[in-house]
């Protein structure tokens, strides 16, 4: 009988036992069909955040968020002794890997300012999901020096540190940090953070140029995480398919005697690269997809794939590591093409340019459905990683808090909604349902025409209408009611936003009221 039914007294001890050996044996997928079986409300409030920890451990954080919802966001709080630290950890750390990054940081801030070990590591986590690195040391540092901890999770805080210095290029902090940590691994016998240590040595030697002397430490990560689960071993191969693909340049640039070997060499060292690239989108693991992509471009010294990664990838602090490691200064702003079929297929004749802020043949514009037009924005926000249900929500529903039990299908409905609009469009364009992953995807060559450097909105749409009409014309109230098919009352109320903006400039008084669109680069002028 499952918990679902029946709860029966002792019985969470005993599940909790069970579930806990998988946890430990690595059989993620036996706890996932166990945790199915419970209903989320049926577990007492006393085991409630063991559940939730176990469920988040093996990446069910539905279930963690199902579990604490009604301590932390309680239907009548004066029922219910408010959410722990602890929960509301765990309740954090779930809504992060779905993506909802901002309610998150609003639950962990308050946590981590109370110097809470729990809070410090999971608000630190959250930088580390940001690319914040600089943000996520003084934190670790507190949670370092906290006597609430073991020893074993003070080891796991200080190669997390380890880890922020080294994307930083603080090599000197790092190195210090991470021989002191491998001498504790070494006489604990912890292999898997001793596997780590070893990476992130690499690491150091990688990033400065000294390709031959990263390649011994990686190959002993290698042996010492050839036994664990997880991606372990998969950043160890990333790290060596790039040491030795730009070992192999070096050797080129040193001319050495044999010309045609040196150059053969390089481009087997590329095709390793691209072979590894192949195994890690076949995982899924869009980040390493992502990275792969920029070494080959620094490789090939390929300015378009990296204005490629620059535009598709949604984090400030990793484009700005884009452009430290190359000679790139792109920004992500203003109007970038995006094909969904690549950038060859692309350049055809044929090929279908889509442009929300632009009505289709058949005279609908998708910013006219504002929420679907959020979900195209939120939708290619990365190019290389899929959007989860989290995200999706709070780029659509900005003033909600994430609900478990109601916003996952509120998400898939509209979703559902966007798909039908491309086919009643007429556009090759679709949404892909994958698992808990959604992207956008094209079943013949099409170009996005995306705005960087601002979120898209439906005001935007109506004043691109307004442009691709009027021009450099004067335009009445009355006319601009009959272009978007409004009110005069909501034309009234777009054009005084307009203004407002300094997007356009108001000529005469009363009936004679006219507008024209400002003069790029000329300053606001104030209303005749």
């Amino acid at each position: 009988m499952s918990f679902e039914q029946a709860p029966r007294a002792g019985n969470w001890a005993e599940e909790s036992a069970v579930l806990e050996k998988h946890v430990v044996g690595g059989e993620h997928e036996i706890c996932r069909a166990i945790l199915s079986e419970i209903a989320p409300r049926s577990v007492p409030r006393e085991w409630a955040s063991r559940f939730a920890e176990m469920a988040w451990r093996v990446q069910f954080p539905l279930f963690t968020l199902k579990v604490l919802h009604r301590f932390v966001h309680p239907e009548n709080p004066l029922a219910i002794s408010p959410a722990t630290d602890r929960e509301n950890s765990l309740y954090a750390s779930a809504l992060l890997s779905l993506g909802a990054i901002r309610e998150a940081a609003e639950i962990l801030d308050p946590i981590a300012a109370k110097g809470d070990p729990d809070g410090l590591f999971f608000r630190a986590n959250l930088y580390f999901y940001e690319w914040d690195y600089s943000s996520a040391i003084p934190l670790l540092h507190q949670f370092i020096g906290s006597d609430a901890i073991s020893p074993y999770r003070r080891l796991v805080g200080k190669v997390n540190l380890a880890a922020a210095h080294v994307t930083l290029g603080d090599w000197e902090s790092a190195r210090a940090l991470l021989t002191q940590i491998k001498e504790e691994c070494e006489r604990e016998n912890y292999q898997l953070l001793l596997g780590n240590v070893h990476e992130l040595l690499a690491q150091c030697d990688l990033f400065q140029g000294r390709y031959a002397q990263a390649l011994p430490w990686l190959r002993r990560a290698r042996e010492l995480l050839k036994d664990q689960g997880g991606l372990y071993l998969l950043f160890v191969d990333k790290y060596i398919a790039i040491a030795e693909t730009f070992l192999a340049r070096d050797e080129m640039n040193d001319g050495m005697s044999d010309g045609k070997r040196t150059e053969s060499n390089g481009n087997e060292k590329l095709a390793r690269l691209l072979d590894f690239r192949a195994r890690a989108l076949g995982l899924g693991h869009w980040d390493s997809v992502r990275e792969c992509d920029l070494f080959v471009a620094l490789f090939k010294k390929d300015e378009g794939l990296l204005r490629h990664i620059v535009m598709g990838s949604p984090l400030e602090q990793y484009r700005t590591r884009v452009r430290r490691l190359s000679w790139t200064k792109i920004k992500a702003q203003g109007k970038y093409h995006w094909s969904l079929l690549g950038r060859t297929m692309a350049e055809a004749a044929s090929t279908i340019e889509f442009d929300p802020y632009k009505k289709t043949a058949t005279g609908q514009a998708l910013y006219e459905s504002p929420h679907l037009l959020l979900l195209f924005d939120a939708l290619t926000q990365d190019f290389y990683k899929p959007a989860n249900i989290g995200m999706l929500f709070q780029h659509v529903y900005q003033d909600e808090v994430f609900n478990p039990f109601s916003s996952p299908d509120r998400v898939l409905q509209l979703l559902k909604r966007l798909d039908r609009w491309w086919i009643e469009n007429d556009l090759p364009i679709r949404v892909v349902f994958k698992k808990s992953e959604f992207a956008l995807t094209s079943i013949a060559p099409v170009d996005l025409v995306l705005q960087r450097g601002k979120t898209l909105s439906a005001g935007d749409g109506k004043f691109a209408d307004l442009k691709a009409h009027f021009g450099d014309r004067a335009f009445s109230t009355a006319s601009v009611a009959s272009v978007l098919g409004v009110s005069k009352a909501t034309a009234q109320r777009v054009l005084a936003e307009g203004a407002a903006a300094g997007r356009l400039v108001k000529h005469g008084r009363g009936r004679s009221v006219e507008y024209r669109f400002a003069s790029r680069g000329r300053s606001k002028e104030k209303a005749a």
